[in-house]
């Protein structure tokens, strides 16, 4: 089996393990990266007013790559 048979990428974006911060592994081969976590907080943040303004506060302070 070649490595690019086995490389790892976001379900979602596709992006590959190497190309993003985070890529959280789950069960039936699901992936998921922190750039599209980040965006699925987002559109919940949109519709859920009263739960951004407790979120998304604290999630800043945690992001990956952010300095």
């Amino acid at each position: 089996m070649s490595s690019e048979n086995t490389a790892l990428s976001c379900t979602f974006c596709h992006k590959s393990e190497k190309e993003v911060v985070t890529l959280l592994a789950f069960p039936d081969r699901l992936h998921i990266c922190d750039e599209c976590v980040w965006l699925m907080v987002e559109i919940i943040a949109t519709d859920r007013p009263d739960w951004r303004d407790k979120v998304i506060d604290k999630l800043k302070n945690v992001r990956p790559g952010q300095t």
